[in-house]
């Protein structure tokens, strides 16, 4: 196998932990105006009693970013064929997208609504990247071949299981969306705070 083949879709990897954490510290960081940071926010609303506590999503997201990226390299390292490439890609790119516009509507923009329907959209497109790695792993374009080395055959063989925990903790977190969304549904701190008035 052409190690040109393997290193453009090893840099590409990291990118899932990196803007994960930029969009994250983004999401939590102080407003100009001295606002109170946006998990502090989090933190005051309604929230049903199977919410864990906030050092476990710190945790727990760059763990599943690191599993995503190791998934989609095991998936598309070594293919020849362009279609399921192309295909796993696609997923995650849509899977981002609405991954990382949680944090901006729940922590900045602060609307419970939208930031609901972003974790089910990234719910279904994460479901939709797990079938896209299942597929490309098994392809006879990304497998076959003697070239292809035993070590990146095993990896394929365990690229969607790298991803189940992460469709997984999906699921909880869109049944946990949908219970604080309910839960403070019309109450004053489940709206934007006003901007600082100017001196």
């Amino acid at each position: 196998m052409k190690r040109a083949s393997i290193i453009p879709h090893a840099i590409l990897a990291p990118v899932p932990v990196v803007l994960g954490s930029v969009i994250g510290w983004y999401s939590n960081a102080e407003d100009g105006g001295g606002a109170e940071s946006g998990r502090r926010w989090y933190g005051s609303l309604r929230r049903p009693a199977y919410s864990p506590p906030p050092i476990v999503f710190s945790v727990v997201w760059p763990i599943l970013y690191v599993l995503i990226g190791l998934s989609v390299f095991g998936a598309v390292a070594g293919c020849t064929a362009a279609g399921p490439v192309l295909w796993v890609y696609a997923a995650l790119a849509l899977n981002l997208l609405f991954n990382l516009s949680y944090p901006l509507l729940m922590f900045r923009a602060r609307d419970l609504k939208l930031s609901m329907f972003a974790t089910w959209l990234t719910l279904i497109t994460g479901v939709l990247l797990l079938f896209a790695v299942t597929v490309s792993s098994a392809s006879t374009g990304c497998t076959s071949g003697a070239s292809t080395p035993a070590w990146l055959r095993g990896w394929k063989a365990a690229t969607p299981w790298l991803l189940l925990p992460y469709v997984v903790w999906l699921m909880f977190a869109s049944i946990l969306a949908t219970a604080v969304f309910t839960m403070n549904d019309g109450d004053d701190r489940s709206r934007p705070s006003p901007p600082p008035s100017s001196p």
